[in-house]
């Protein structure tokens, strides 16, 4: 697969196991532990799978963020989906998050997601008519 998954994940548990599903698959994935980097690398991603709880700032923010800037730029949003161990979805979506899974992550899920967000022409349309 030639999409590109950026990881954003502090726990060093959740950021491995995530990683080994994300290569098994032969996705080509990239992890950073904070949203400041998120935020920085994020045009250079197909997906970003976010945790909300980081240091620093928050999936949340990051997420506000990317948005802010994309709109600035005039780009497509990337697919943005929220990890969380809580249902904090209705927060996701105002930050400008696309989806959800909750934790602890498992490998059906994620398929679907990916099969969902970079896979799926018209889900990476509607989001550009919702947040770009």
């Amino acid at each position: 697969m030639n999409k590109r998954v950026l990881v954003v994940e502090d726990s060093p548990v959740m950021r491995e196991v995530t990683l080994a599903i994300l290569n098994s698959m032969k996705v080509r994935c990239y992890s950073v532990m904070t949203g400041e980097e998120a935020v920085e690398l994020a045009d250079y991603f197909d997906l970003i799978l976010m945790d909300i709880d980081l240091p620093g700032i928050s999936g949340w923010e990051a997420s506000r963020r990317i948005r802010r800037r994309e709109k600035l730029k005039q780009a497509q949003p990337v697919p943005i989906v929220a990890i969380t161990s809580n249902l904090e979805i209705e927060q996701a979506f105002l930050a400008g998050m696309n989806d959800y899974f909750r934790k602890p992550i498992a490998r059906r899920e994620l398929e679907l997601i990916l099969k969902k967000w970079l896979h799926n022409e018209e889900n990476a349309q509607a989001a550009d008519k919702v947040y770009g």
